[in-house]
């Protein structure tokens, strides 16, 4: 009996001497392999990023072009803006309309431009709103052919020359691509947010030609909407 119960003892000292790891070893998660694919492929998550306030606006240059299978093409709409001794903005617009379609039009408009301060601050607000984040590339949404807008704001400061871009197609343009630039340094973002599109709104009833638009909406061919704001 004294015997017996001895080997018993030793029987279970040396279990834990030879197999200590049964103690030591915690229980280990089994990932599948289908799981480690879909975790390996998982895009970095967006930071929003503010845009930098624009203060002390020098001067503001804007272009709304739009090129495409059209008897109107190409329409183009510049404007080149000084900030005035009242805090608005005022400068020159150029419109033309035609010229590579078959009807052989060229129609070309100038029109002096004068933006008042609470339209000129509201505008400059719609930018600020604007959140963007930083990305390697600009990758515009293009669905339809024959349809190839390029918008440009530019907007200065003495400390920043900041520039909003787009050729993307629908309603709002999204998304833009935003340069920002300070002394020698620049750093390119991406945005989806409305903002620059609805601070193109806020100017439109000072910055449209009555006779460019007229054209166009007389010759132009309606296209089929993309996608819906918000």
């Amino acid at each position: 009996m004294i015997q017996a119960t001895i080997s018993r003892k030793l029987f279970i000292c040396l279990s834990f001497l030879l197999l200590p790891s049964c103690q030591l070893v915690s229980p280990t998660k089994v990932v599948s392999p289908a799981k480690k694919v879909v975790q390996s492929q998982r895009l970095p998550e967006k930071v929003p990023i503010q845009m930098p306030q624009l203060r002390a606006v020098t001067l503001v240059n804007i272009k709304n072009d739009w090129n495409g299978y059209s008897d109107i093409t190409p329409i183009e709409r510049h404007y080149q803006f000084k900030k005035n001794p009242i805090n608005g903005l005022s400068g020159d617009g150029y419109f033309a309309v035609g010229g590579y379609g078959a009807y052989n039009i060229r129609q070309q408009y100038t029109k002096k431009i004068v933006i008042p301060t609470l339209v000129t601050q509201q505008f400059f607000r719609k930018l600020n709103e604007t959140k963007m984040y930083s990305a390697s590339q600009y990758q515009p949404i293009k669905k339809r052919r024959d349809d190839y807008p390029a918008i440009t704001i530019q907007i200065i400061t003495p400390a920043h020359k900041v520039t909003f871009f787009s050729s993307s197609q629908g309603q709002d343009h999204i998304p833009w691509q935003i340069k920002i630039k300070e002394k020698t340094k620049e750093k390119i973002y991406v945005s989806e947010s409305v903002a620059p599109a609805a601070a193109l709104l806020v100017l439109k009833p000072y910055i449209d030609h009555p006779g460019l638009e007229d054209v166009i909406n007389k010759l132009r061919s309606p296209r089929p909407k993309i996608h819906k704001s918000p």
